[in-house]
């Protein structure tokens, strides 16, 4: 909908629109799950929707302030009903949430429902309904994406893909189960299941710490040893995947998450530890993003993973000479 309406104020075509989708530079974990083109009949559905999978639009909408946010016009009303969208999705998907944060899920689930009516023109679908409970849902069962759909999907996808490799219907739950089970006992077997110290690494190198700046010397001290440090390229805790220029969130105040963009990946006696320098941050109410720059004087520090607030690293977007994040999921101050 937002689509059509931002060609039909001719700022923009589809054309113009696919290209800027296609060219954009995606980063890391958003590279993984790149937005298709939106087809050229994508209107002429009611109601209006686009091609790809979950991840993939899901991937599109926390990127698109990045992709179109420059020729939207100030206080657009399709673009405004699109940002509510936005933010109730990083509310859904929160790991933890808090009371203040489900009363702001209910503000801004009626506002998305009052400029549905007066911008589009339409009438309320079911769905404007069932999100109305969402709120209460948390109360009730906790955090959503516990439950979401997709992790099912996830799991039917094993089943489908053993059956797919067996190529023998008969009995085929019974086969599944067997198969399942044996697979669910070598994970149990493994040396690694349920090892909260467990990772796996990159490319790893020994570095000299004095060829660094004081500051970082005094932020490897605990873990340098004869003047050298332990590096590695990547790290990957528990499937997610760390590498150098990442954002992780590693403090909260004023009621805005503070992050520090990985600048190395230390290992030492066993553990690994990020290096990262500090970043203020600026809400853009306009894009609904977070603006990220370095602090100056540049500060670092030694970080261990159990410390970070949230597991889930961000890519850094450049914008406006500094940097941008698009929340995976909404951030709050964890008691």
């Amino acid at each position: 909908m937002t689509f059509i309406h931002l060609i039909g104020l001719k700022v923009i075509t589809l054309d113009e629109i696919n290209e800027r989708i296609v060219n954009f530079e995606y980063s890391h974990h958003d590279a993984r799950n790149k937005p298709k083109k939106v087809g050229p009949g994508f209107s002429k559905k009611h109601p209006p929707s686009i091609s790809g999978n979950a991840h993939e639009n899901w991937t599109l909408l926390r990127l698109l302030p990045l992709i179109l946010g420059d020729i939207v016009p100030e206080n657009d009303p399709f673009w405004a009903m699109l940002m509510l969208v936005k933010d109730m999705l990083e509310i859904c998907m929160a790991p933890c949430v808090n009371e203040g944060l489900l009363i702001y899920l209910d503000e801004i689930i009626q506002e998305h429902k009052r400029l549905y009516v007066e911008v589009a023109k339409e009438s309320l679908k079911p769905k404007h309904h069932f999100i109305e409970h969402y709120s209460e849902l948390f109360r009730c069962f906790g955090p959503l994406v516990h439950v979401y759909t997709l992790r099912y999907e996830a799991k039917h996808k094993f089943f489908k893909r053993i059956a797919k490799m067996c190529m023998n219907w008969i009995n085929i739950l019974k086969t599944l189960a067997v198969r399942h089970q044996l697979h669910e006992a070598l994970l149990f077997q493994s040396d690694k299941f349920c090892d909260e110290h467990d990772f796996e690494t990159g490319l790893v190198s020994d570095v000299s710490v004095n060829l660094m700046s004081r500051e970082v010397q005094d932020a490897l001290k605990d873990v340098s040893e004869n003047g050298f440090v332990t590096q590695t390229s990547r790290l990957i805790i528990h499937g997610m995947d760390y590498t150098r220029g990442l954002a992780i969130h590693v403090d909260h105040y004023g009621g805005m998450p503070l992050f520090g963009k990985i600048d190395l990946i230390v290992l030492s006696s066993h553990k690994a530890f990020f290096l990262v320098s500090h970043l203020d941050t600026f809400l853009n109410e306009r894009l609904h993003l977070l603006e990220l720059c370095e602090l100056n004087p540049r500060r670092f520090s030694l970080i261990a993973p159990s410390a970070m607030l949230d597991y889930y690293p961000l890519a850094l977007y450049k914008y406006n000479n500094n940097y941008a994040v698009s929340l995976k999921h909404f951030l709050v101050k964890r008691k």
